[in-house]
């Protein structure tokens, strides 16, 4: 009991199940497993008699809890349950969501094959969906990237099988990394351009990009050049305190 009272009064916790026999009619709950951010727990259920006051912390208040939206899918990839974030950034209703199979929310957005396949093999071979990346303009609020994991879960008890599906939108990172590349891509074909030899340093002075010109010139490769700090180059040839001091101190 003073286990459940501290779960419950927990902003937060992690929890978690092992069985054996879970390809069986027969799958038993061999190990609990819950921590908080103060004490972690195992429970050996074989060793309770009664696990009745566990009933007492109520699963959909755990996964309300979840910062990104949560789906759970039926052996059929019909949505059995959907947490109120899901609901909230999909901008769709508990009646348009649950009792639907994935593939058939909102305009179809989720019926892609790429993501739909590893999801109906979850359950045969245990090997869930890591990181699958979903780029796409959804019905009611535009375009976003969503990272999608999922992982099969057994129910104790009756060791009824389920799909747990976490999302993350994941739009703000991918885009900036877009354009990192695009700015990288931009600024390295502006350099292969140049007729002279030329450096991109950085404010330690290490060599982050090299011209073709500056290899050829100086007779070096860019193993040997970038990511190597400018006075450590070559031989040390520029290793001249003048032109160093010029680009630590003078230049801001």
């Amino acid at each position: 009991m003073t286990l459940c009272t501290t779960l419950r009064e927990s902003k937060k916790f992690a929890y978690d199940t092992e069985f054996i026999g879970e390809e069986s009619y027969y799958a038993k709950t061999c190990l609990i497993q819950v921590a908080t951010t103060e004490m972690v727990a195992l429970i050996d259920p074989f060793t309770i008699e009664d696990l009745a006051p566990l009933d007492q912390i109520d699963p959909i208040e755990i996964v309300n809890t979840f910062a990104d939206p949560l789906l759970v899918l039926t052996e059929t990839l019909t949505v059995e349950y959907a947490n109120e974030r899901f609901l909230d950034v999909f901008a769709v209703s508990e009646y348009e969501t649950v009792g639907h199979r994935i593939d058939r929310l909102g305009n179809g957005q989720w019926d892609i094959p790429e993501l739909i396949d590893p999801l109906e093999r979850i359950l045969d071979t245990g090997a869930g969906v890591a990181n699958f990346e979903l780029d796409h303009v959804f019905e009611k609020i535009g375009r976003r990237v969503m990272r999608v994991n999922a992982r099969k879960t057994l129910r104790p008890g009756n060791g009824s099988r389920r799909i747990l599906v976490v999302i993350e939108d994941v739009t703000a990172g991918h885009d900036a990394w877009r354009a990192l590349r695009h700015e990288k891509a931009l600024s390295e074909g502006i350099i292969e351009t140049l007729r002279e030899p030329l450096l991109v340093l950085d404010g330690d002075l290490v060599v982050i990009s090299a011209s073709r010109e500056f290899y050829a010139t100086f007779e070096v490769e860019e193993t040997e050049t970038i990511g190597q700090r400018l006075a450590a180059l070559g031989e040390g040839q520029w290793q001249i305190p003048d032109l160093l001091n010029l680009l630590t101190e003078v230049i801001p």
